[in-house]
């Protein structure tokens, strides 16, 4: 079984993230980066204290190299104060891998320097949002919300957050490769569904998160007597940006059916199940929810499949506007080009990404 504090910090930030409990630590701001493959947390860079909290932040920004790995800045804002500022930054093309290493990370520097020390926490995805006057902005916000939370109320959240880590840790989560994946529990109305899907009684399904993050549950469905683009039989070319669900979804897994004609055989129509993964990427979502729901993915993928007896192709989209005939077509034929056809590889049969044929060695022969 794996821990979910497996990622320990590495001696050089262990002892920085000391001096940073001090009142007169000569720090301003520290770089922090998860590498999930040694399960550490590195130090990028350490900046000292030289001139306003404003001045400093802003010079290290403006050299800070741009790549899609997430990382972490713990920001110290006040010189008179022990309180600090921690920015999670995670871009939407990151690698998944990377992304669940550094938010399992989140909780373990929370727990290091203590729930009262870090009076500021917020989620970037872009680049252009670490400037200094979002951060500012983002600040303030925040200062505007904290007034109205005692240090208790503070505490009370920061222990929910670890019993809710806890739950995840002690349930059947296996460590394999570098990433996370949890054998999630489906509920018994959420089987029931998905036999109903399965004898198309229904077109679509929602699924969501327990309150209490311990299993999969049914959220909505979609069936024929309700009016939804799903309905058709979708042509390439045609309709191609029309929205496939609802904007009011909320967050979760969405499996659907997607009818359309094949574009690479005349005249054939086909139904394949898709998985979407809904999860936006601004703050709405409280973080233990989005690292539940990223971790899940891979074993409801697979108990779906198991569960439906067919493939299922999945996709992971943080806005359902990019949920459009256009992207399934894309997703479930990647072959195609922008006109919808399809490009051949020595005859007509072969698809251009179709895996060649297997050539048999001959007899093997002894060399002397």
């Amino acid at each position: 079984m794996a821990n979910l504090n497996l990622f320990n910090p590495s001696e050089e930030v262990s002892n920085l993230l000391k001096k940073a409990k001090e009142s007169e630590n000569p720090y301003r701001l520290f770089w922090l980066v998860v590498d999930h493959k040694q399960c550490t947390i590195d130090l990028g860079e350490s900046v000292l204290k030289k001139g306003t909290w404003q001045q400093d932040y802003k010079e290290f920004i403006e050299r800070l190299p741009k790549s899609n790995q997430p990382f972490y800045l713990l920001l110290h804002i006040k010189s008179d104060t022990v309180n600090w500022s921690l920015i999670h930054f995670c871009p939407s093309n990151a690698d998944v891998r990377a992304k669940l290493s550094t938010a399992s990370v989140k909780m373990t520097l929370k727990n290091i320097m203590g729930p009262i020390m870090i009076n500021n926490d917020f989620f970037v995805d872009d680049y252009d949002d670490l400037c200094l006057e979002k951060v500012i902005d983002r600040i303030l916000r925040n200062k505007q919300t904290n007034l109205f939370r005692s240090k208790q109320e503070i505490e009370e959240s920061y222990h929910q957050d670890m019993e809710v880590m806890t739950k995840i840790e002690h349930s059947n989560l296996a460590k394999t490769g570098g990433a996370f994946h949890y054998n999630c529990l489906l509920d018994d109305k959420g089987q029931a569904a998905l036999i109903d899907f399965k004898s198309k009684k229904v077109i679509s399904l929602r699924f969501a998160m327990s309150p209490d993050i311990t299993k999969i549950i049914i959220d909505g469905k979609i069936t024929s007597n309700d009016s939804t683009p799903l309905l058709s039989c979708f042509e390439f070319g045609k309709n191609n940006q029309q929205q496939l669900l609802p904007e009011h979804f909320q967050p979760g897994y969405i499996l659907l059916s997607f009818k359309h004609l094949n574009p690479t055989v005349q005249n054939e129509i086909l139904e394949k199940i898709v998985l979407v993964c809904f999860v936006p990427v601004d703050n709405t979502l409280p973080v233990k929810l989005r690292f539940a729901y990223s971790v899940n993915q891979s074993s409801f993928l697979n108990k779906l499949k198991e569960k439906l007896d067919a493939d299922v192709v999945h996709i992971e989209v943080d806005d359902l506007k990019e949920v459009t005939v256009e992207r399934m077509f894309f997703l479930l034929y990647p072959q195609l080009d922008s006109s919808g056809c399809v490009e051949a590889k020595n005859d007509e049969n072969r698809l251009k990404f179709e895996k060649p044929s297997f050539k048999r060695r001959g007899p093997r022969r002894l060399i002397q």
